[in-house]
């Protein structure tokens, strides 16, 4: 995701500067800065296809599923007027979600930002087929694990879960009990959090998924560092985590509403997946940090 990517640029300069030292000869290290370059340069999430390619390492039976909770959204979540900020339109949005939370439950919301394969326009599109960005990173791991025995995927994003603090989310299929014994050898204190739970949700077509499912008998350990943003835990910022996230690809469709909504909107964005407070810079930064360098270490011992 283009517009999660400096939280993971900076992990990735102090992880590079650690490995000068600290890399035995039979070990590998790849970094992969910028999977997503357009969304990088437009601070967008989704490519210039508008596919979010944490969605797109999908199979051909995901590519023809649908959502039935994002189905039960999609009136919310698509719009063809211009991208507006004014009150009324938050509020209507706002008593819409609320209501659907009474009378379904949150989990129905948050099964909805699992990924769509249906409308090209809306958000967490995953496509119809993968994009060229996904095959050529599919095929780099491909080529580079074969002559590995052990391998633990990183992946680094930001915007969901608790303001300041890193969630290790693992896979939800990832679950058997070699696989878990596998995941405790390098996270053996961490909470790890998963679809089921209830603040989180499931996901398909993740980078992460794809890389021990097209490799079910290999040594392969895969997670998510999440860092938090704006507490999308709570009601009222996972309402507003949200609304950013729909008003953004709505003024990509449809453009802004007026100058002024414009730079409302990028700054309500930014601050989802890049906050610039430096306490929170700080904060992630250490734990990410942290937890990296841990898992490296006990990942060179086996």
């Amino acid at each position: 995701h283009g517009a999660e990517a400096f939280t993971g640029s900076a992990l990735q300069d102090f992880f590079a500067q650690y490995l000068l030292t600290k890399t035995p000869p039979k070990v590998s290290v790849l970094l992969l800065h910028a999977l997503n370059p357009t969304g990088f340069k437009y601070f967008r999430r989704a490519n210039t296809n508008n596919v979010d390619l944490n969605r797109n390492h999908a199979d051909a039976t995901e590519f023809n599923s649908t959502n039935d909770a994002f189905e039960q959204m999609v009136s919310l979540y698509s719009s063809e007027t211009s991208a507006s900020t004014g009150i009324l339109p938050q509020v209507g949005f706002y008593i819409s979600v609320l209501l659907k939370y009474i009378t379904a439950g949150k989990k129905i919301i948050l099964n909805s930002l699992s990924g769509q394969y249906k409308y090209p326009t809306s958000v967490f599109y995953g496509g119809s087929t993968p994009e060229p960005e996904t095959l050529i990173v599919q095929k780099w791991m491909t080529q580079l694990r074969k002559e590995k025995t052990h391998l633990l995927h990183i992946d680094i994003h930001t915007g969901f879960g608790e303001k300041a603090k890193l969630h290790l989310y693992g896979s939800d299929e990832y679950t058997g009990r070699d696989q878990i014994k596998s995941m405790r050898t390098l996270f053996p204190k961490a909470k790890i959090d998963t679809g089921k739970e209830t603040d989180f949700y499931p996901t398909k077509g993740d980078f992460v998924d794809w890389t021990w499912k097209s490799q079910p008998d290999q040594w392969v350990v895969p997670m998510v560092f999440e860092f938090g943003t704006l507490d999308s835990q709570t009601v009222a910022g996972g309402l507003k985590s949200l609304w950013t996230t729909l008003l953004e690809n709505q003024a990509h469709q449809n453009h802004f509403a007026t100058s002024t909504d414009a730079k409302t909107i990028r700054k309500r964005y930014e601050e989802l997946f890049n906050p610039q407070s430096k306490s929170w810079q700080k904060s992630i930064y250490d734990q990410g940090s942290t937890e990296l360098i841990s898992a490296y270490e006990r990942l060179i011992l086996l």
